[in-house]
């Protein structure tokens, strides 16, 4: 148990760290970021605020579709990440207030990798996942289609939704829509 809460916290952690790199680098973010970030501009709060509610409410329908993925990670992820991401922001803005191009493409690199394997590892924790993740996971479980289509069905949905209200979107954004599901179930 004590490896699997690790793995769940770390998991975390780097999945906060890799929003934080996509938004310094302002290549656009994750699919899920792209729509909080959505919900964001149509409401005028941050990021902190914004996340836990719209995981709640994704918690709700998690609840009733699929209760078993509700654990310490879904409690974690939903007052943690968005407090970790703004932290984590904060830091990078410290250490790196004006990155030139090679610095992006480090920290783009980075946050790509960092973000697969954090979800990774508090996937396999089995302790429970982030109501967004849960959706995904939904779907392959009622076999709409294996984990990795799913996934990126979820994503493009969050894309299409942050593209109409104006988010965050670039090339981060694009490739994690598409290969974030297959690089999680590898």
């Amino acid at each position: 148990m004590p490896k699997r809460v690790a793995m769940t916290v770390v998991g975390l952690l780097m999945t906060a760290v890799s929003v934080a790199l996509f938004r310094k680098v302002a290549w656009g973010v994750d699919p899920f970021t792209c729509f909080v970030e959505a919900v964001e501009n149509l409401s005028g709060q941050s990021y902190g605020i914004v996340f836990p509610c719209v995981q709640g409410v994704l918690l709700v329908v998690t609840f009733f579709l699929g209760r078993r993925y509700i654990g310490l990670g879904t409690l974690l992820g939903l007052f943690g990440t968005g407090v970790f991401v703004e932290l984590f922001a904060r830091v990078l803005e410290m250490l790196c207030p004006q990155p030139v191009l090679a610095v992006k493409i480090l920290l783009f690199a980075l946050g790509f990798g960092i973000l697969c394997v954090g979800a990774s590892l508090y996937i396999t924790s089995d302790l429970g996942v982030s109501s967004y993740d849960a959706m995904s996971l939904i779907l392959a479980d009622r076999k709409f289609a294996p984990f990795r289509v799913c996934r990126i069905l979820t994503d493009c949905i969050c894309v299409a939704t942050g593209l109409a209200f104006h988010a965050n979107i670039g090339v981060a954004t694009v490739l994690t829509a598409f290969f974030m599901g297959p690089f999680i179930s590898w």
